[in-house]
């Protein structure tokens, strides 16, 4: 499954809705971004507050970019997956 980052604030900031994957790893230090051609990065970010049901992203996430919110724990960098 995948989520795409909600909403660029004013900075270089953005919030996503990060709750599938907290309940796995807590705190988060890395989370795979969906590339172009359905390969995953490993990309390491730095979380902020919560806002409502979203985590403020400080680093490591640009807006409108997809990452995995499910099956993490399967993954390595550079593996094709498929969203669903």
């Amino acid at each position: 499954m995948a989520s795409k980052g909600n909403e660029a604030l004013n900075d270089s900031r953005t919030s996503v809705s990060l709750s599938p994957i907290l309940a796995y790893t807590s705190p988060i230090e890395f989370i795979y971004v969906v590339k172009a051609d359905a390969s995953v990065e490993k990309r390491f970010i730095q979380t902020g507050p919560e806002v409502e049901n979203a985590t403020i992203v400080e680093r490591g996430l640009n807006p409108n970019e997809i990452i995995v919110v499910e099956g993490q724990h399967k993954l390595s960098h550079g593996t094709k997956v498929k969203a669903l």
